[in-house]
């Protein structure tokens, strides 16, 4: 009887132990996950925060200048000032955002409309990067990459999020 006892208290132990353990694991990496996924989060509302910023600010240029940061010296220059402006990069520590202008003659409203719901496969940047695609005349669709180098996604809806600035729409 008490061979029996201690054969199944040993038993229990080799079982328990382990088990007990794996799930003392699991509950750290579980923490760690949730950590990890706030801290996204937050870097995700920061470069958010950013798109709207710059976006005004493009709004703001547009009034003054007539138009839009055209290629050339003025993105550089509109490139270096922003870097200055913006949040630092929650990404990547130390760093700025990264903010790229990107030329589309084909670019329209429907073509914007369509990457909220459908992100083209080509819009991948470096993690925190701003790209700003614009059709030299009166769009802008500015785009936030994420840390999954993809546009950001609403958690609601699903869709892209994305700034679209149409000038012949603005005051």
């Amino acid at each position: 009887m008490i061979r029996l006892i201690v054969l199944t208290a040993v038993v229990l132990t080799s079982f328990c132990l382990p088990a007990f353990a794996q799930y003392e694991k699991a509950t750290q990496y579980l923490g760690v996950f949730e950590l990890a996924s706030k801290q996204r989060l937050l870097a995700d509302t920061c470069l958010l925060e950013n798109m709207k910023k710059l976006s005004q600010w493009l709004v703001t240029y547009k009034s003054e200048k007539g138009h839009f940061p055209e290629a050339g010296s003025e993105q550089e220059q509109a490139q270096l000032f922003l870097q200055t402006y913006l949040q630092a990069n929650p990404y990547m520590p130390n760093s700025s955002f990264k903010i790229r202008f990107v030329d589309d003659l084909g670019l329209n409203q429907q073509n914007c409309e369509h990457w909220q719901q459908i992100s083209a496969p080509s819009l991948k940047a470096a993690p925190g990067t701003i790209t700003v695609i614009t059709n030299n005349e009166n769009l802008l669709l500015i785009w936030g990459a994420g840390a999954d180098m993809r546009p950001l996604v609403d958690t609601k809806t699903g869709k892209y999020q994305t700034v679209i600035i149409d000038s012949d729409t603005l005051n």
